[in-house]
């Protein structure tokens, strides 16, 4: 990753006085989600983000906090991308705010672009954050993107959670950036009023010809709204109907917390199992969702299952003792008598490899932060998956692994790798090697 910046951050900002009802607005919403300061802008040049920093600089004036940054990604998926970002910074700075432009770099996918290219974008915004110690970052979602979402899951099927749509607030959507936060306080308003704002203030903007592109389908969503007007489901509906869905998943998700703490153990080794016996006298939605927190932790994915294939397998597992494991989301899910375990599926896990030097730490698979002793040999060293059973010794005392659990750890597990040389597992407690916490144990804060 190459990143530039230039100037230092100024607390008054060149920028021109916003329009006040949007400002308003942006300032109520914003103070609604208690952003901690300075905060970070991810700015990709268009009008909703450019808006979106003119209004957090604003804020930050009027409130006397330090001036946001603007964190720019250049992709690099378009010969105009360079210089989008460059504009994009220029701007910034300008207005005496520090920019940085972090590049994407390496071989560009053939397929599933948007989301690996979301997940890039994530992935060095984060890194850029926690090197600038910026905790909370603000992004231009708007209440466009909120009823394109709710569409778009509403095809697949999705259940409460999903129709629920967006959040204002919430964790970091990659694994391993523990005490990072997204908020989003524009989606209450409509994308046009930003490109107003943006026109008004004399802000350039830069147009991504995706966002035209009728082959994917949230361009395909935006063109039907015209249609579904007509009926009567105007945008202003459609985000009260989000607005009510929201309240009652926000209810349903206390008791999903609660169950989950109670149900569900969280394993050093990198599986989980919960107690069929508790899950299975709670409502079924909560049952869902406390299952679907399971295999998201576990896979190391932000997303996770689909609904359909989500409740066909709950219905399997309760109907069935002698339950043969199945695979979902990149897990492996199985029972044993009154318990459901959940592992890492070792095909998912197979080719995920991370580099490390002594005294480095990083996330592997997206479920395990590692370090690598300040003291050991210098060389140049991985970290993959232990392909080799583990020892009994290693088990120390963790007896759950066993049975079918005992072969699909290891593969689940980070090893030491140097060259083609698997030097051995990882520690679960620290010392001159390699050494690894499970996230969701540390994310809980619990001990080993």
């Amino acid at each position: 990753m190459r990143s530039s910046s230039t100037g230092q951050p100024k607390h008054a900002s060149n920028l021109p006085v916003s329009e006040a009802g949007l400002e308003h607005e942006f300032t109520a919403a914003l103070a609604a989600l208690a952003p901690r300061h300075p905060l970070a802008v991810a700015v990709s040049g268009g009008p909703d983000s450019t808006a979106a920093l003119a209004l957090a600089t604003q804020y930050a004036l009027d409130h006397q906090h330090p001036a946001p940054m603007a964190l720019i990604v250049d992709h690099g998926l378009r010969a105009e991308s360079a210089a989008e970002a460059a504009m994009a910074a220029e701007q910034a700075r300008a207005a005496g705010l520090t920019a940085h432009v972090l590049v994407w770099e390496g071989t560009k996918p053939a397929a599933n672009v948007q989301a690996l290219a979301r997940a890039a974008r994530y992935r060095l915004i984060a890194e850029q954050m926690q090197t600038l110690g910026l905790r909370d970052l603000i992004t231009g979602h708007t209440a466009d993107d909120q009823v394109e979402t709710f569409l778009l899951r509403l095809g697949r099927g999705s259940g409460l959670k999903g129709l629920a749509g967006i959040a204002p607030t919430g964790p970091f959507p990659l694994a391993g950036y523990t005490g990072l936060r997204v908020l989003r306080p524009l989606l209450g308003v409509r994308k046009a009023q930003l490109v107003q704002h943006c026109e008004a203030l004399g802000l350039r903007t830069v147009n991504d010809p995706s966002n035209e592109n009728t082959a994917f389908a949230r361009v395909q969503a935006r063109e039907i709204m015209s249609t579904l007007g007509t009926l009567g489901l105007t945008h202003g509906r459609l985000l009260a109907t989000i607005g009510h869905l929201q309240r009652a998943s926000a209810a349903i998700e206390a008791a999903v917390e609660q169950l989950l703490r109670q149900a569900v153990r969280f394993e050093p080794f990198g599986f989980a199992k919960i107690s069929l016996s508790l899950v299975q006298t709670a409502p079924e939605e909560v049952a869902l969702r406390v299952l679907a927190n399971g295999l998201r932790a576990v896979s190391g994915e932000p997303y996770g299952a689909e609904f359909d294939d989500l409740g066909r397998l709950w219905h399997e597992v309760r109907a069935s003792v002698a339950y043969p494991a199945r695979t979902l989301s990149g897990c492996l899910v199985g029972r044993d008598n009154g318990l459901l375990w959940v592992a890492r599926e070792p095909a998912a896990a197979a080719s995920t490899s991370v580099d490390i030097q002594p005294g480095q730490s990083a996330v592997w698979d997206g479920r395990f932060v590692v370090a690598l002793g300040a003291s050991y040999e210098p060389g140049r060293y991985r970290v993959a998956a232990d392909r080799r059973p583990i020892r009994r010794a290693d088990l120390g005392a963790y007896p759950a692994i066993k049975g079918q659990l005992a072969t699909l750890v290891p593969s689940g597990f980070p090893a030491l790798w140097r060259g083609e040389q698997c030097l051995g597992p990882a520690a679960l407690t620290p010392g001159q090697g390699l050494h690894a916490r499970f996230l969701p144990l540390q994310e809980a804060g619990t001990a080993s």
